[in-house]
């Protein structure tokens, strides 16, 4: 039986301050690795958590002169977003469970560069998620099991391969068993949770799964 691979934590406050999930400050760690993507820094300031590393360009807050930690600054013309470059430099330091923050909303298009970086996440590390004030999102390959939460909300589970196969929902309102969902059609928008915990099962392609707060 194999040894059971140790997890390493690294959490990531980006520059979208407003969407920040302050639930998360009380689950940091002492062996957690804090990496502040550019503005993130202002949201730890503010919540007095210790940075162990800012990165950034710094288009959106400036330089931090009084940093306590490691401060990486990128060029503004650069291939890597800010969020990039800090998940490959955690990457590199053997971290294999994210939590990113601060990473949604705003500008769609940095929506959707979030969603490729988590994408190519998933792929490498154990456990990945963004965790933003009004959403979790997860890619999955395989299972994921959702709590619900205390709040009001909506999941939905969206195929990006072009055909995930095998998919199944169980303990929701609307549930499906051994399905196929496609990156054409909607199939699986605005589900409820009809128990405490929802599992989701693929057994081929890859699920895009989003809860997200109904603010109505």
């Amino acid at each position: 039986m194999g040894k059971a691979l140790k997890v390493k934590r690294a959490i990531i406050f980006g520059g979208n301050l407003s969407e920040i999930n302050p639930e998360i400050c009380a689950k940091i760690g002492k062996e957690d690795f804090v990496i502040c993507a550019d503005a993130g820094y202002k949201f730890a300031s503010a919540n007095n958590i210790k940075p162990d590393l800012i990165v950034g360009d710094f288009d959106s807050a400036n330089f931090p002169q009084n940093a306590q930690c490691e401060v990486i600054e990128l060029p503004t013309h650069k291939n890597d977003t800010d969020l990039q470059f800090a998940i490959n430099l955690a990457l590199e330091k053997g971290y294999n469970s994210f939590i990113l923050s601060g990473v949604t909303g705003g500008r769609l298009d940095h929506t959707l560069a979030t969603l490729s970086s988590l994408y190519s996440l998933s792929e490498k590390a154990e456990e990945c998620f963004v965790w933003d004030l009004n959403s979790k999102v997860f890619f999955v390959s395989s299972k994921l099991t959702l709590e619900k939460p205390n709040y009001d909300c909506y999941f939905s589970v969206f195929s990006v391969t072009k055909k995930s196969k095998g998919v199944s929902i169980v303990g929701a309102e609307y549930t499906l068993h051994n399905a196929r969902l496609v990156n054409s059609y909607p199939l699986g928008v605005s589900n409820e949770f009809k128990n405490n915990t929802v599992e989701i099962t693929v057994k081929s392609g890859k699920l895009l799964v989003m809860v997200v707060k109904n603010n109505k």
